[in-house]
Parts: C-alpha cells; structure tokens; sequence
C-alpha cells in the first residue's frame, strides 16, 4: 500500500551468534557458553486520512457538506429541535480557533503527502527490533556420585515502533527475560538416584512512550495531576481524523517472577521403576498501568 512516489518498506533480518564450551578443571568441571543476536527491521505502510491544507487555515469549503458555527445553537423557532447558523463559504475564522487545537495539531497531526481528501497521507516506517540472547551454563563433579551443574539466561530485547501520529513519534517497547536454575543430582546406588533443582524466572516488559517530560503545560493543556512517569500530551480522537496524541495506557509495566524448588527421587526394583518427589512454585505478578492518566479527548 506504499504510495508510487515512495520506497518500498524495507523487511531486512540478521540473525548471528556463536557458541563456546570447554573444560575448566580436567575431567571435572566444564563451562559452556552461547550467544544470539537479531537484528531486524520491519517496515510497514500507514493510510490515512488528514486534515488538507485549506481545512488546516479553517477553510472546508471543498468538503462537499456544510459546517456549522457551534456558537449560533438556537432553539428552533419553527420546531422541535436545534438550529444553527453555517459558517460563510464554509470557511471557519481562524480566530475561533482553539489555541490548544492550533498547537497540537501544528506539533503532532501531520499534513497530507497525497493529494484529494480521502487516504491523503502515506508513510512506510520501520520498526527497530535488536534482541540479544546469553546463556552460560557450568557443570561439575563433586564427587563420584554428585553432579552439580548451574545455568543462567538473559535476553534483552528493544523495539521502537514508529508512529508519526505519537508527539514522540514512535512508542518503546523494552523487555528483559532472564532465569536461573541450579541442580544437583545424587546415586546413590545403581538403582536410586535423586535429583535436586531450584530455579528463577523474572521477565520485566516496559511499553512507554518516548517523551522525556510531560507536554501539557506548553500546549496549554490544564487539570492533569502532576506524575513524572506520565509524559507527553493526551490522546485525540476524531469520527474523520486519524487518533493522535499518546497512548492512554502509557506508561505500561508487568514484571512476573516464578520460584520453583523440585525434587525427583528415581527407585528401580527388578522389573518396576518408581518416581516420587515434590515440586513448590511461587509465582508473584506486578502491574503498573496507567489508567488514561494523561487524560482523553
């Protein structure tokens, strides 16, 4: 859907990494390591519909419909209902012009790069998604019948997804996974043997938008409690108009976490195999949401 005089949105994906592994201690301890990266931009094509230049200045006249003054609203003396009275040659006076309107709309609404009335404005942006993954794991002998081995992840991954609609122009979405395990297994003959394991999981997912401050004074913007994580302006929405402005629910954080401790003990009796053991978890969630913070219109 990319307009003619336009580039095709690019989709280019590396993907590289490499492994490693060896011994620490001779026939007892070993180390193994592994390294993943992506590298990846995705483009993708927006259409839509903004206010041309004349209706900018306040000029509809080319609209095809009436408009209306919204302060000429009378009683209708002739019936039930309203009436009001239709702006000369369809064209507003700049100087019923909301000053906050006039502000936001010249910071964030984007004029059209197409020409009619309708789909006048095309963009193909592209989304930067860089992730790397690293896993190190060590295994070792304690003695002739203890093993110990202990394995750690992360992978930290940021995607900025361009909007032109956002003041920022584009929202972050960060996120950074990482987990733990640690097992000892025991023989303690050639038909009984334990395994012992604990391990952690953690993921910390951050959706934000990227304004450092809070833009509400500068437009003019009254009434919205004063918080240092709730940045940028409100969000705009129109029947004919693309929604501008920030997301409501910016900033968004969700960080669950995972404990488990297991253990499996492994009987073998002529032909029959027994297993028993015990696994606890305790998972824990956190939310931090904003609830249309920065407010709506």
């Amino acid at each position: 859907f990319a307009a003619a005089n336009q580039a095709r949105p690019k989709l280019i994906r590396n993907q590289f990494g490499g492994t490693m592994g060896g011994p620490i201690l001779r026939n007892r301890a070993f180390f193994f390591f592994s390294y993943e990266g992506d590298r990846e931009i995705d483009g993708s094509t927006i259409v839509d519909t903004v206010p041309t230049l004349a209706e900018r200045q306040g000029d509809f006249s080319g609209l095809g419909r009436p408009i209306y003054d919204p302060s000429t609203t009378a009683v209708n003396p002739n019936g039930p209902g309203y009436v009001r009275t239709q702006f000369l040659n369809n064209q507003i006076p700049t100087v019923q012009f909301d000053p906050v309107a006039v502000k936001v709309m010249n910071a964030v609404l984007q004029k059209p790069n197409q020409p009619g009335l309708i789909n006048n404005f095309v963009l193909s942006p592209s989304s930067t998604i860089p992730a790397n993954q690293y896993v190190g794991r060590i295994d070792t002998s304690l003695s002739s019948r203890d093993t110990l081995f202990g394995r750690y992840f992360i992978e930290k991954q940021d995607q900025s997804v361009p909007d032109p609609f956002y003041l920022g122009g584009s929202t972050d979405n960060i996120s950074r996974s990482q987990s733990f395990v640690l097992g000892e297994t025991h023989t303690f003959g050639p038909s009984m043997i334990n395994e012992f394991r604990v391990g952690y999981t953690r993921l910390n997912a951050i959706k934000d938008i990227p304004a450092k401050a809070p833009a509400f004074a500068q437009y003019g913007i009254n009434g919205i409690q004063a918080d240092s994580s709730v940045k940028g302006i409100p969000q705009f929405a129109g029947s004919e108009l693309p929604t501008f402005g920030d997301q409501t629910f910016y900033p968004n954080q969700k960080i669950p976490e995972d404990y488990e401790i297991k253990d499996n003990l492994t009987v073998i009796r002529g032909t029959h195999t027994l297993k028993t053991g015990v696994d606890y978890r305790h998972q824990r969630q956190f939310f931090s949401i904003s609830g249309n913070a920065r407010g709506s219109f």
